[in-house]
C-alpha cells in the first residue's frame, strides 16, 4: 500500500498543478477535480501516513505559489471550495473508513513500532556507512546475506539495509557513488528551480518526502518519477531554446 499511495500521491499532485494553473473547459476542469479528490481518498484510505502527509503539505505549497503570482477573487474562490469540500467530505469518510485506517492515523502516534523501527534502521544505515564510507558494500551484496548477518560489524537488518533511498545508496555505492547521483538529480532538478517554472517544486517535494521515508521503493516510484521529470526537464529546456528564437 506505501508503493501504490507513493505513485498516487505524485499523480495527485501533477493533476492539482493542472487544475489551480491551466487554463481548460468547466467540464473538463470537473471532471479532473473528481479524480483529484478520488485520489486523495485513495492515498488516505490506504494507510500511508508519508504519502498522505507529502500530498496536503504539496497541496499547500501549490497554493501559496499560485497566490503568489497574483491574488484574484478566482483564486480565493477557489482555496475556499478546496477547504470545503476536504472538511466536509473529510468529516463524512471519517465515520466509514475501516477500523484498521481509523487507528493508524487517529489512535496511533507517530512513535509507533513502525517508525521506531525504521529509526533504529536509519541509524544502523548510518552506522554502515561509517564502516564503510567511500566504497560502500557494492549493489548487489546484500542480497546474497542472511538477514541479521553482519559485515564489517554492520547489522543487515533485511534486504533494504536502512529503510531509507538515499541512506541505502550510500551503502550500495559509498559517497563517491552517492555523490555522482546527486549530480544526477541536481541536472534533472535545477530548471524546475526558475521562476516560471516553480509550480513544479511541490511534485519534487513530494518525490524528496517520500523516497526519505519509504524505503525499498527504488525500482517502484523513485526511478519511475525521475523518468517523468526528465521528461518534463527536457520538454521546459526545449520550450525555453524556441523562445530564444
Amino acid at each position: 500500500e506505501n508503493y501504490a499511495s507513493a505513485l498516487i500521491a505524485m499523480a495527485s499532485i501533477f493533476l492539482f498543478n493542472r487544475i489551480l494553473n491551466k487554463n481548460m473547459p468547466i467540464k473538463q476542469k470537473i471532471i479532473y477535480i473528481i479524480i483529484f479528490i478520488t485520489n486523495i481518498l485513495a492515498v488516505a484510505l490506504s494507510g500511508s501516513r508519508a504519502a498522505l502527509i507529502a500530498t496536503l503539505i504539496s497541496i499547500f505549497f501549490s497554493f501559496i505559489f499560485v497566490f503568489s503570482k497574483k491574488i484574484t477573487f478566482k483564486k480565493i474562490a477557489k482555496l475556499l471550495i478546496v477547504i470545503i469540500s476536504i472538511f466536509v467530505v473529510g468529516n463524512k469518510i471519517i465515520d466509514y473508513i475501516p477500523s484498521w485506517t481509523f487507528n493508524r492515523y487517529f489512535n496511533n502516534n507517530y512513535a509507533d513500532s513502525s517508525n521506531t523501527n525504521r529509526l533504529l534502521m536509519w541509524k544502523n544505515g548510518i552506522d554502515g556507512v561509517a564502516n564503510n564510507p567511500v566504497f560502500g558494500y557494492s549493489i548487489r551484496i546484500f542480497d546474497k546475506i542472511p538477514e541479521y548477518s553482519s559485515i564489517n560489524g554492520f547489522k543487515i537488518p533485511d534486504r533494504v539495509p536502512a529503510h531509507q533511498t538515499y541512506i541505502d545508496l550510500m551503502l550500495y555505492s559509498g559517497i563517491i557513488g552517492f555523490i555522482f547521483f546527486i549530480i544526477f538529480m541536481i541536472s534533472i532538478f535545477k530548471i524546475f528551480l526558475k521562476k516560471d517554472n516553480k509550480i513544479y517544486l511541490p511534485m519534487i517535494f513530494v518525490f524528496i518526502f517520500i523516497t526519505n521515508i519509504i524505503g525499498a521503493e527504488r525500482s517502484v516510484f523513485m526511478w519511475n518519477n525521475l523518468i517523468i521529470f526528465t521528461l518534463i526537464s527536457n520538454n521546459l529546456k526545449k520550450k525555453k531554446i524556441e523562445q530564444s528564437f
